[in-house]
């Protein structure tokens, strides 16, 4: 149980979608959302003249975006400057976030949060687990701890630097692995 009153998202989050018309000359960048808490990626652009998608939605930095398919395994995350102003598909409702009330960088350790993702799962539309869309409304009725304004820097901060941490120990760890073939080729030619 949380030390902190538990708000409904829709307290904190207004649906928001600054649509585009697709224009058959133009070239959008996208972005998509990885699961598991790990934020936003760059796609591939795609063309106006080679998409059915007559609207895409912009992003902007600080907004909360979520994909509908795959909400309830984390694919949540909070805009970051290096995606303002890309694309995504209606399959990813955008929110303005109340920035009275929450700090973007705490939402953004909310979006790591694995109960977060799990109470996304009640309630889910959709045949079989991997088709499964979390509507807004359900999003905006999860209950999720709220603590002061201070205290969600304080966090957001530590989760900042932890996911930081995270990344250098990934990259740590693919650098130690692309060594060991050519450590093990050194050696059996008697070089190392």
């Amino acid at each position: 149980m949380s030390r902190y009153p538990l708000v409904p998202l829709g307290e904190v989050l207004t649906p928001v979608r600054d649509e585009v018309p697709v224009e058959l000359d133009h070239t959008y960048r996208m972005a998509g959302i990885y699961s598991f808490g790990r934020g936003l990626f760059t796609r591939s652009p795609i063309a106006g003249a080679d998409t059915k998608y007559t609207t895409l939605f912009r992003l902007h930095e600080g907004q909360f975006v979520y994909s509908r398919l795959f909400a309830w395994e984390g694919a949540l995350a909070v805009v970051t400057p290096g995606f303002d102003g890309m694309y995504v598909s209606q399959e990813f409702p955008t929110f303005e976030i109340d920035r009275r009330q929450a700090v973007p960088a705490y939402l953004a350790w909310l979006c790591r949060w694995d109960r977060f993702w799990e109470s996304l799962q009640v309630g889910t539309k959709g045949l079989g687990l991997r088709r499964q869309r979390v509507h807004p409304d359900r999003l905006l009725a999860v209950q999720v701890p709220l603590p002061s304004l201070d205290e969600q820097r304080r966090l957001g901060s530590l989760g900042q630097r932890v996911h930081e941490l995270g990344e250098r120990a990934d990259q740590s760890a693919a650098t130690l692995r692309a060594l060991v073939p050519s450590m093990a080729n050194a050696a059996l030619q008697g070089n190392l």
